[in-house]
């Protein structure tokens, strides 16, 4: 969350990327640790479920937000080809 947080401080798409990735990573971590204890037996699967639903569910809304900042917008194009 203080990653996400700290992504909107920053004005440049490259900036916020990378502070979104930090976020994902943080999500898939926290998805092990839990998948972990749940294996080694620290916590009942049916405990964890909502919290394993909800960091999926926020791992894709975040990996979509940082791959709508580093498509490029549509728009005029330069004249290049």
């Amino acid at each position: 969350e203080s990653n996400i947080a700290e992504a909107w401080g920053r004005y440049r798409r490259r900036e916020m990327c990378q502070f979104l990735r930090y976020a994902i990573a943080s999500l898939f971590e926290t998805e092990r640790r839990l998948v972990d204890g749940v294996s080694r037996g620290h916590f009942a699967r049916e405990r964890c479920a909502t919290a394993l639903r909800e960091v999926r569910r926020c791992s894709k809304a975040t990996s979509q937000l940082r791959r709508s900042l580093e498509d490029p917008p549509d728009g005029p194009t330069t004249g290049r080809s």
